[in-house]
């Protein structure tokens, strides 16, 4: 049996990273410019922050802006290089270690589902699942999931009666010391008319073509293991138009003959008190109709048997050790 996750932002923001592009924002601008171009980028940044509160559909828009080929290449590698720095300094505070809480709510994300979801949950894990593999897509360049998980494809742990091991990880957007990817989903949300059709233009700012172009298995990688899965786990992914191909994929799953069970876990800023839990259906539906649009999930597959909402839990959240007082 196999188990997939999609993990997103929220999780590095969970180990108290500041991953967010407002985060990255505050540094970049601080830089020095290597040349013009970078000026003019940074320089629309700055004039609004808001409008580039998700960089990488911004970044589509911005390319209206810019006049030739050669300014924009300037400009994209400028950025991603800068941003793979800025996240190499902030996991570099971070000393990750394999922490075991992490690995079990892996192992275990149903304990962080209301007890009737826990059910609808369980009926997919049959007595006959003695072996399931943890399959990981991350949409992150961190290797924050690595060294929690002390991942290694030979490491085997028993569970409630059942070995478990995390098969595969798969940066989708590439990693730190490598490559990274920004972009958007397809050209259509690429502004200059003139650069929809550049393929240079393509290879650096279409997701997709960008992977083929860098020879990369990746998107192979991530179908398959979204076609191997029984469960689909969704978290810290603000489920956004530049990877609507990935939720394409995800959303054709529940047209096959046995389809998965789709968890998504929802991070909100507006928390429910543990005496206040008849509002917690209200919050879950608001959250649940959020994701049928994001995803675009068709209307017979909209039912609560076959995609769980947690709302507001502390999956993957270590606590931090308090300090000891000073005599």
């Amino acid at each position: 049996m196999s188990i997939l996750y999609i993990i997103g932002n929220g999780f590095d923001l969970a180990q108290g990273l500041k991953t967010k592009y407002e985060h990255f924002y505050s540094y970049y601008l601080k830089q020095e410019s290597p040349n013009e171009s970078v000026n003019l980028l940074k320089g629309e940044i700055k004039g609004n922050v808001g409008d580039w509160s998700n960089m990488e559909l911004a970044l589509g828009k911005f390319t209206e802006k810019v006049s030739s080929e050669s300014l924009f290449t300037e400009m994209y590698f400028n950025l991603s290089e800068e941003l793979a720095a800025y996240l190499k300094k902030q996991t570099e505070q971070q000393q990750f270690v394999l922490n075991h809480k992490v690995l079990s709510d892996f192992f275990a994300p149903y304990h962080y589902l209301e007890p009737i979801d826990q059910r609808t949950y369980q009926k997919y894990i049959t007595k006959e699942s003695k072996r399931i593999a943890i399959d990981i897509i991350t949409l992150n360049y961190t290797d924050s999931i690595e060294k929690l998980t002390g991942y290694s494809k030979e490491s085997h742990m028993m569970f409630n009666d059942v070995v478990y091991w995390i098969n595969r990880i798969c940066h989708r957007h590439g990693r730190l010391g490598d490559t990274v990817l920004l972009g958007v989903n397809d050209p259509d949300q690429i502004a200059n008319e003139s650069f929809k059709q550049n393929k240079v233009i393509n290879d650096l700012l279409v997701k997709p073509t960008s992977i083929a172009s860098m020879r990369s298995d990746n998107d192979l990688l991530c179908k398959a293991m979204i076609n191997d899965a029984q469960i689909i786990i969704l978290m810290g992914v603000s489920l956004g138009e530049t990877d609507a191909c990935l939720w394409d994929d995800v959303v054709k799953t529940l047209d096959r003959v046995n389809p998965p069970l789709i968890v998504y876990f929802h991070h909100s800023s507006e928390s429910i008190p543990i005496t206040r839990k008849q509002l917690l259906g209200r919050k879950e539906e608001e959250v649940r109709r959020y994701l049928y649009e994001r995803l675009k999930v068709p209307e017979n597959h909209q039912s609560d048997k076959e995609i769980l909402i947690g709302y507001n839990k502390n999956i993957f959240v270590v606590e931090k050790k308090a300090s000891a007082p000073k005599p």
